[in-house]
């Protein structure tokens, strides 16, 4: 028995049905994925790999959008990760819809919802409503908070995703990157003790001086951090810089935007 521990899809490769195949026969193996290259993998898909995978340590793609989550009333399996790069959009709606845009039912050669899946799905949605935040954690925030063992956490939003962005927006309405403030579920990732780089290029974030206070507590093995962490105003930007490069008992190094420093 073959047991396919690492795959990387090359920028040529295409094919929905052959990447359900492999994740079919080998989901239970695969610890490191990497489909950043491959332009056809959609937000839902990630997140039918998020659910699917328990033994993946790295993982690698384009983008994940918070509406294909919190449609989708799975948990996320892959508690593993070390390594997790996708850039992720917030939807301007956070309640589910109608819109069966997300895979909660797959098949060896298909990864779209089937009726009886949809049927299944708003069932199973009805019945979590009921369960608190911290049982049910619905959001991207509160599933992010899930991955307690991740150490290099890539947000990076990089040029090549803008025509994608401009497709989802058009039929979801506006989407923004992932902003990682007190005021949006910051603290639901106080589990992330591991952490060590985390990498905020072209994200847009606007990091506040409370929020970076938390990140300097809770997050105390961080090292690195690309991108900026406000990005409206320079002097503040460094200001909540000196506040990571100040910490007790290590400081962080920045680089410049888009340079890796580890």
């Amino acid at each position: 028995m073959v047991r396919l521990k690492n795959f990387r899809g090359a920028p040529f490769w295409t094919g929905n049905r052959s990447l359900n195949v492999i994740i079919s026969h080998f989901g239970s193996t695969l610890q490191s994925l990497d489909l950043y290259s491959l332009t056809n993998v959609e937000s839902h898909m990630v997140q039918d790999i998020l659910c699917r995978l328990p033994l993946l340590e790295s993982f690698s793609a384009k983008y994940l959008d918070e509406k294909d989550v919190i449609e989708d009333p799975r948990p996320w399996v892959c508690l593993r990760l070390i390594k997790l790069h996708v850039s992720i959009w917030e939807s301007s709606t956070k309640q589910p819809s109608s819109s069966p845009s997300t895979a909660t039912e797959t098949t060896a050669t298909t990864l779209t919802l089937t009726e009886e899946a949809i049927d299944s799905t708003l069932a199973c949605t009805t019945a979590l409503e009921v369960l608190d935040d911290e049982a049910n954690p619905r959001g991207i925030i509160e599933r992010l908070g899930t991955l307690r063992r991740i150490q290099h956490f890539d947000l990076e939003a990089r040029v090549s995703l803008d025509p994608i962005r401009k497709r989802r927006e058009a039929l979801h309405g506006e989407v923004r990157d992932l902003q990682l403030g007190l005021k949006n579920g910051l603290d639901k990732l106080k589990g992330w003790r591991n952490l060590r780089i985390l990498a905020l290029t072209g994200t847009n974030q606007i990091i506040t001086e409370e929020d970076a206070l938390w990140m300097k507590e809770h997050w105390e093995h961080l090292e690195t951090i690309t991108g900026k962490l406000n990005s409206l105003c320079l002097a503040t930007n460094n200001a909540r810089r000196k506040i990571l490069e100040g910490r007790d008992g290590g400081a962080c190094v920045f680089g410049p935007e888009g340079v890796y420093v580890v």
